[in-house]
């Protein structure tokens, strides 16, 4: 029964981001900007919230400006956990761009891709998420580059850092966990059945947001950063543990 649970709800959550796709890829026909659409995609973010029922808990806030967002990774629900309260871009692994349709539409919502495994595409994401801020839009990054069960985070790549260092961006940590450690996609299951099987169970979230962070020292800035994520993390579990 769970499972055809989990199966109806991906079925309906499904449809309402493809009905979101075409929409901005109507939008963008008619030379409508980068804005709208991520404000559109953080109403996305909730309304994929409601239709599964998903407790989430926030807390911290996030001031107006232009930030480079800071997050540890459990499963491919993050960004959307995490778009309600921030208007961000996010950077995603380039096979997403050959999805049909979907590709093309996700990156008319904004998004950045990236092929970890090649060099020169590492080198030209630094550079395209240094535009995108130059350019006015907050961008998301998960530095541990994969998603991870650990109780807190893996070592982060530092490339973002050294960018937010150079440029006097600031970054605003954040923390996203899962009261259920099987929500975290670092079995061997696919994408399809790892989102079925989320869908078919009760989920509850806690998300945090940290102060803005600067500094011009990248590996002061990354250990301030991960430090305050970390702690977040492990509050968490100390938090749901006596509930």
């Amino acid at each position: 029964m769970s499972s055809l649970k989990g199966a109806f709800f991906f079925i309906i959550t499904a449809l309402y981001i493809i009905a979101y796709i075409i929409f901005v890829l109507i939008r963008e026909l008619f030379g409508y900007g980068l804005h709208g659409a991520i404000r559109l995609r953080q109403q996305v973010g909730r309304g994929i919230i409601a239709i599964n029922g998903i407790k989430r808990s926030v807390k911290g806030s996030i001031p107006k400006g232009t930030y480079l967002f800071i997050s540890n990774h459990r499963t491919f629900m993050d960004p959307i956990m995490q778009a309600p309260e921030a208007a961000f871009i996010p950077v995603a692994m380039s096979e997403i761009a050959d999805w049909p349709i979907m590709g093309r539409g996700i990156r008319a919502s904004g998004i950045v891709y990236v092929k970890r495994e090649s060099k020169s595409s590492r080198k030209a994401t630094r550079e395209a998420v240094a535009k995108a801020l130059e350019d006015g839009y907050s961008v998301i990054v998960y530095p541990e580059g994969g998603t991870s069960d650990l109780p807190t985070t893996k070592d982060f790549k530092a490339g973002t850092f050294r960018i937010a260092a150079e440029n006097n961006i600031p970054i605003i940590p954040m923390a996203v966990d899962y009261k259920n450690p099987s929500f975290y996609w670092t079995s061997n299951k696919s994408f399809v059945a790892h989102v079925i099987y989320t869908f078919s169970k009760k989920m509850e979230v806690k998300v945090s947001y940290g102060p803005p962070m600067m500094n011009t020292d990248p590996e002061a800035l990354l250990e301030a950063t991960r430090s305050w994520i970390n702690k977040e993390l492990l509050q968490m579990r100390v938090e749901w543990g006596k509930e």
